[in-house]
């Protein structure tokens, strides 16, 4: 029933404050936060930035990675540096400036300011010298499918085309209606097709990259100079919905970016088989 005494204090039993595991957790959150730092630091440099003209077009500056993955699991400090014009903080820069730009245009012109008109424009800038490929890739499905055409003409009941014709010389027709010539001309197409749609492909995939990144890091920086009140007033959103843009909705540039061209290039890849079939066919 007497109450128990209070605990006399010992300096050398320490309290929660002064408590070692206590202590550890700021260090250790420390270490964990020094760590990426360190580990990027060993990182080796990124070696599309130095590859050859050769070398970006085959891929091969990547054939070091690809060795040291075939022979163990790859490391944190294998992976090499990003590339500037990748990197979260350059395409923020940029999709601010472009954000700007059409502010500053919509303002001239009496308009709002629209972000999907800034985009297309500036993935319309970003992409037209790539487009030569994709004329290339064109030009090569059409010949291709000629050639299978007149390959198989080779082997009609009535004979190849070009048996009746003179000389036998280099330039004469029977050489270019072979079907040997047909053959060399699909497997030609073929390896430019090869190329021509790996390059663009990959072209059109980091550039979709850039503007899912540039997306992402504007929502992140737009949301650390909000309040938690005001995310929730935003358009009646909350915070699954900014996860949801973050996440979901801005994977569409990646796909967006990949066909995007083909809306111009599919319509005269179109012409240009409907045209030889006039050519060989005539009009019905």
């Amino acid at each position: 029933g007497s109450p128990q005494p209070n605990p006399t204090y010992d300096a050398n039993v320490p309290t929660d404050a002064e408590d070692p595991v206590d202590a550890a957790v700021p260090s250790a959150l420390a270490d964990a936060a020094s760590a990426p730092t360190a580990a990027a630091a060993v990182r080796p440099p990124n070696p599309y930035l130095n590859a050859s003209l050769f070398s970006k077009m085959t891929h091969s500056c990547y054939s070091p990675l690809l060795a040291v993955g075939s022979r163990r699991v790859l490391a944190e400090s294998d992976l090499p540096e990003v590339a500037p014009k990748d990197s979260s903080a350059v395409n923020l820069r940029a999709a601010e400036d472009l954000w700007s730009a059409e502010t500053a245009r919509a303002a001239r012109s009496g308009r709002a300011p629209s972000l999907r008109r800034a985009m297309f424009r500036d993935f319309l800038r970003q992409s037209i010298y790539m487009q030569w490929v994709m004329a290339v890739q064109a030009s090569m499905h059409v010949l291709s499918a000629i050639s299978l055409g007149l390959l198989v003409e080779t082997f009609s009941a009535d004979g190849a085309r070009g048996d009746g014709g003179g000389g036998g010389g280099f330039w004469t027709s029977r050489f270019w209606t072979s079907g040997y010539t047909h053959a060399l001309s699909i497997i030609a197409c073929s390896t430019v097709l090869l190329w021509s749609h790996h390059a663009f492909y990959f072209f059109a995939w980091r550039l979709g990259m850039r503007m899912r990144v540039a997306c992402v890091a504007v929502i992140h920086s737009k949301s650390l100079r909000l309040s938690g009140q005001r995310h929730l007033a935003v358009d009646g959103g909350s915070a699954g919905l900014i996860v949801n843009l973050a996440s979901n909705d801005v994977e569409r540039f990646l796909r967006g970016a990949l066909f995007a061209s083909y809306l111009f290039w599919a319509p005269v890849e179109a012409i240009a088989v409907l045209a030889v079939g006039l050519h060989l066919v005539g009009p019905a």
